[in-house]
């Protein structure tokens, strides 16, 4: 009987350590820095293509 409590005690300790909370914060892409190495870009002595295969990103609060 103390296995079996046990192990449904650890089971639901384990449970509830992996319920997933709502974060204060999510990743959008950066556009202000991508507006920035184009512009960079554009001034320079040689072409440049700039493509964007992963953006950068900035964490923002959300508006909860």
């Amino acid at each position: 009987m103390k296995k079996k409590m046990f192990i449904i005690t650890l089971l639901s300790i384990t449970l509830v350590g992996c319920v997933k909370q709502q974060s204060k914060y999510q990743w959008v892409k950066d556009v202000d820095h991508m507006n920035r190495v184009e512009a960079a870009a554009s001034r320079s002595a040689q072409p440049v293509e700039t493509y964007w295969i992963n953006p950068p990103k900035k964490k923002v609060k959300r508006d909860n």
